[in-house]
């Protein structure tokens, strides 16, 4: 097929008066430019995953954190304190908020008891009043059924006794 094509392109060429080997050129060129816009692309894309895979990191709050801490390390290096006073000060700090949130998670901890202990009684309630339910309804299927067992058991001696027995028992609707 490429031959054909090649061989379509020369004959045109000499047909319009046109050297065949600026047309070959011209195909070259234009096939060069279609590889570097292929690889353009790719770049593109490339670069597309690179930008789609930092949004996973959050550079701004990594960056935000990271002066956070040292900003922290410098205002101790250069506080006005003695080292032992300042050591003492964040030692407290520490101790402080260990407390607090030993605290909240205690409080936390309470308020999940209490929503357990409550559920548990409703499912338990619950389930105790399914069961009566159920025994409920199995006890009047059992009454029906012996009542209708009973009824047959009537239609089927009155039938005897009559002395029609060739005869079937008629259906109660």
């Amino acid at each position: 097929m490429q031959g054909s094509i090649h061989s379509i392109n020369v004959r045109e060429a000499i047909a319009f008066g046109r050297d065949p080997t600026v047309i070959e050129a011209h195909r070259l060129h234009s096939a060069q430019t279609a590889c570097r816009l292929r690889a353009s692309e790719r770049d593109k894309e490339a670069h597309m995953g690179r930008i789609a895979d930092m949004r996973g990191r959050h550079p701004l709050a990594t960056g935000i954190l990271a002066g956070t801490a040292v900003g922290a390390c410098v205002g101790i290096l250069l506080a006005p304190r003695r080292g032992s006073e300042t050591r003492k000060r964040v030692g407290d700090g520490v101790n402080s908020g260990y407390r607090r949130a030993k605290g909240t998670v205690g409080q936390w901890a309470k308020s999940g008891q209490g929503a357990y202990k409550s559920t548990r009684d409703q499912v338990v309630k619950g389930a105790k009043g399914t069961t009566q339910y159920v025994r409920e309804v199995a006890g009047a299927v059992t009454r029906k059924a012996h009542r209708e067992g009973d009824a047959a058991l009537r239609r089927m001696s009155s039938a005897s006794s009559s002395g029609a027995m060739g005869q079937q028992p008629r259906k109660a609707i």
